[in-house]
């Protein structure tokens, strides 16, 4: 149950799903009324209009009429659930814990201000924790966005270890194979053909590990979930542009040295043998 004046959702931007919002007229001495968010209307009343229910925040000394809905907030954090919640006209409940201003001025220019504001009605009143919306966003996402940034840093670098040990193992192979190569090519193999070769076995390779990755991703995924936000862990765009990714990097690295095995000289290849 939260306590809000009239304006608490036209300052906050929480879109008005259906019914009413609160007025000035709802009041000590106007009917008790109440508005919930849409999560509750799921969870009580999901088959049918809420507007017009009943509700009660103190196991049924008093009732309210519900009169509207509105969105969805996550006030938690965004790996938080949102849970049911209605909402009740200040007149009717608890003071105000927190002030709410919406400004098109520098906000913080405008915190003296209001402190003084504060301070006209009750010079007792502590205001404290004073920060913009934009501040307190970025203090709930701190966290997960450190995470997300050194895990895109990890996954960078190991699709550059990847890369490299793909087209490290290529180019020893090609090494190895010099003669081999040389042969193929004094006996008719065209260029082509070779580099045709050396990537199909480079990808080939590839394509076992990106298939290996994806099943130990999916038996890992709970391990991430807590991190993700309206992302399942499974979710199919994710795996297929992660294994894409990777085959584009593989294919790079063993282009190097496929051309380098198609641009051999059999003459020279046999020569050094």
């Amino acid at each position: 149950m939260r306590s809000i004046t009239p304006d608490y959702f036209k300052t906050l931007g929480i879109r008005l799903v259906s019914g009413r919002a609160f007025a000035e007229s709802d009041n000590e001495k106007a009917p008790q009324v109440a508005m919930i968010n849409e999560a509750m209307k799921r969870q009580y009343w999901p088959s049918e209009d809420p507007i017009g229910k009943r509700v009660s925040g103190d196991n049924g000394a008093t009732w309210a009429t519900i009169v509207g809905i509105v969105g969805d907030v996550r006030e938690f954090g965004l790996d938080q659930k949102v849970a049911p919640e209605f909402y009740i006209p200040h007149s009717e409940g608890p003071g105000p814990s927190a002030l709410i201003v919406r400004t098109t001025a520098e906000p913080r220019a405008l915190a003296v201000a209001v402190s003084q504001a504060v301070h006209d009605v009750d010079s007792q009143a502590a205001v404290t924790h004073v920060l913009t919306l934009e501040e307190a966003r970025s203090e709930s996402l701190a966290s997960p966005r450190v995470t997300a940034s050194l895990l895109t840093l990890f996954a960078g670098l190991a699709l550059l270890i990847a890369a490299a040990g793909i087209g490290g193992i290529m180019s020893l192979t090609v090494s190895q194979r010099t003669r081999e190569i040389g042969i193929r090519m004094a006996l008719g193999a065209k260029p082509t053909n070779v580099m045709r070769m050396v990537i199909g076995q480079g990808m080939l390779l590839t394509f076992a590990g990106v298939g290996i990755g994806i099943v130990g991703a999916l038996v890992l995924t709970r391990l991430v979930k807590t991190l993700l936000f309206e992302v399942t862990p499974n979710d199919p765009f994710t795996f297929a542009s992660v294994a894409a990714t990777l085959v584009v990097a593989a294919a790079v690295a063993v282009f190097l040295p496929a051309r380098r095995a198609a641009s051999i000289d059999p003459i020279v290849a046999l020569r050094t043998e």
